[in-house]
């Protein structure tokens, strides 16, 4: 019943940023880059998996497992 959602994952030791990933039409509202955001599921918003990453100056980590997401339109 919600369209505006946070998200958080455990600091991870020397990232200097954070990379997610969302189904279409999911867009990150605050925290961009960081361990903790806020998204917003759209009209057109569709249901998939979010994922993030952690990285540095020396590369990119792996990614997370993926979490899935169910998205079912507003009444």
């Amino acid at each position: 019943g919600e369209n505006t959602v946070s998200f958080m994952i455990d600091e991870v030791a020397g990232a200097s940023s954070y990379v997610w990933s969302f189904p279409a039409g999911v867009s990150i509202v605050s925290g961009q880059n960081e361990d903790s955001i806020t998204v917003n599921f759209g009209k057109t918003a569709v249901s998939g998996n979010i994922t993030v990453y952690a990285r540095n100056s020396c590369g990119s980590g792996t990614a997370s497992p993926a979490f899935s997401i169910d998205v079912k339109p507003l009444d």
